[in-house]
């Protein structure tokens, strides 16, 4: 906010669109920074903003030549989406490079003369932002670092993000729409690893907009078209855009849409709001629908792989507490186990948004099973008294488990039936020990449920 500040006060030694490339960087940039040390963080602002720079003057420079800005756009965004590959937690840095070279091109200018133009307004904001990130970031807390991804996926979502953008460009250019860019940016925005966290963003995208067009239109012709002050509440809008950018993503797609109908009155536009505000929805709609199907279509990665890769971790870790004799070890496994399982009910939470999900029997029983789960884990906190045939025999039925994951074409659940059989056995022999008919209890339940997802007709199609 007073980055935004600082650029509305030099607003009058600056043309309209040098100021609009001076917000965008003073409002879009301090979300790209990462880094585990403040000093770190400074720098990656410092390389994305030079980068940025870069990337939006090459882009305005061929803005010229349709078919030309396209490939270059379709070369970037593989790039970029490539970088986390090799450079750790490059991820955010390039998602922004590449929304402002989309944005570079939605923009009047294409020579030489423009594209250096916009270069000093970009290193303006730049500096903004690096001068506010050295004032007001102090945390010498060194953060978790972000490992590099070298996952086949990483490249498959490179090549469908780059390959949508295309797509979104040429339906831009054949069907005529107010400004491809919107439909560009939202593929961008929408698409994320998985097909239901993409549904899920697509649908607060749609809703966030619809309900900004309409505010937008209604504040347009009673406050922002008769009062000229009313301009200065972009600053307001910019604050409330950001203040929810990490709480609710709905609300910040809101304010943003009201911001945009306040900054219409600053450019000279041959058509009138209503026009411009219902354009910006389609365009929204086209945007979103070319990224699921196109989703849905390229290299899908379901939420149901991602369960799997998240019981899998979980499990694994499970067996590594009952491998340790030591109780003083087990409270970094634990709190380790805890973060395995908030993965996999977000996860679930998502999965809700992906197409003919509730049809699937095995996602209702799913939730049950992280319920279960919850109580094994508070049992799992008293292993260390736990008599040894128990933890040893706990021990064999995590690798049955672990079995399952690792072959989703085995459906049978012998293995299953026979680690309960020797579990129940040991409940007959500790029938005095209550801490120990407690595990077992629990450690029952969950795996009575895990029967009943592995006989869902679709436990080994789900899996792969």
């Amino acid at each position: 906010m007073l980055s935004c500040g600082i650029a509305a006060f030099l607003s009058k030694w600056l043309g309209i669109y040098q100021l609009i490339w001076v917000i965008l960087i003073v409002a879009l940039l301090p979300f790209s920074k990462v880094g585990q040390t403040a000093k770190t963080r400074h720098f990656s602002l410092m390389a994305t903003g030079i980068a940025s720079t870069l990337g939006i003057a090459i882009t305005i420079f061929l803005n010229s030549i349709d078919w030309l800005v396209i490939t270059w756009l379709f070369i970037s965004a593989f790039v970029l989406y490539c970088l986390p590959r090799y450079i750790a937690g490059a991820n955010t840095p390039g998602l922004f490079i590449l929304i402002f070279m989309v944005i570079a091109h939605s923009l009047p200018g294409n020579n030489l003369t423009a594209a250096l133009q916009s270069m000093p307004a970009i290193l303006l904001g730049t500096c903004i932002v690096i001068g506010m990130n050295v004032l007001f970031d102090r945390d010498q807390i060194p953060l978790p670092s972000i490992p590099l991804d070298k996952s086949l996926y990483l490249i498959q979502r490179a090549l469908r993000i780059a390959i949508l953008i295309v797509l979104a460009f040429l339906i831009g250019y054949f069907f005529q729409i107010q400004n491809a860019s919107w439909v560009a940016l939202t593929i961008i925005v929408v698409d994320q690893n998985t097909l239901g966290a993409s549904a899920k963003k697509a649908c607060q995208r749609l809703l966030g907009t619809a309900l900004g067009v309409v505010a937008g239109i209604l504040l347009a012709y009673f406050l922002f078209a008769p009062f000229a002050l009313s301009h200065w509440l972009a600053l307001v809008l910019v604050f409330m855009t950001f203040l929810f950018i990490r709480v609710n993503y709905t609300f910040t797609i809101f304010f943003a849409t009201v911001l945009l109908a306040n900054l219409f009155y600053l450019l000279s536009s041959p058509i009138n709001i209503i026009h411009y505000m219902t354009n910006r929805l389609v365009d929204i709609f086209i945007g979103t629908a070319i990224c699921i199907i196109g989703q849905m279509l390229l290299f899908p990665k379901s939420l149901l792989l991602c369960l799997r890769e998240g019981f899998s971790r979980f499990w694994s870790d499970v067996a590594i507490i009952l491998s340790t004799p030591s109780a003083e070890n087990h409270l970094p496994a634990l709190t380790q186990l805890d973060q395995d399982l908030k993965a996999i009910e977000q996860n679930l939470k998502d999965f809700r948004y992906e197409p003919i999900s509730f049809l699937f029997k095995r996602y209702h029983l799913t939730i049950s099973f992280i319920t279960l789960i919850n109580n094994f884990l508070i049992s799992l906190k008293n292993i260390s008294t736990l008599p040894s045939p128990i933890v040893n025999s706990t021990g064999q039925l995590i690798q049955t488990i672990l079995f399952y994951y690792k072959n989703p074409d085995f459906s049978s659940v012998t293995p299953l039936e026979n680690s309960l059989a020797e579990l129940d056995k040991l409940a007959v022999d500790l029938t005095f020990d209550k801490n120990a008919q407690s595990f077992l209890a629990s450690l029952r339940s969950m795996i009575e449920q895990f029967k009943l997802i592995i006989l869902t007709p679709r436990w080994h199609l789900e899996l792969k």
